[in-house]
């Protein structure tokens, strides 16, 4: 299956909802929180919450969905 990138812009014209302001600004997160954040909010895999961050220099993840 193919990538694809859903943005805050794309789900702003979907629903029709204006975007005025940034939607979240937080300071720099270390690896393990973001790890957390992966597993608990998004219900991603640990061991692939793990790889991908080994492997990102930035603010992104990419992460596959079944």
């Amino acid at each position: 299956m193919g990538e694809m990138t859903i943005t805050l812009n794309d789900v702003a014209l979907l629903l029709d909802i204006p975007i005025i302001d940034p939607f979240y600004n937080c300071e720099h997160i270390d690896k393990e929180a973001t790890i957390l954040v992966l597993v608990e909010l998004l219900g991603v895999e640990y061991k692939d919450a793990f790889d991908e961050t080994k492997k990102i220099r930035g603010e992104q993840v990419r992460l596959s969905c079944l």
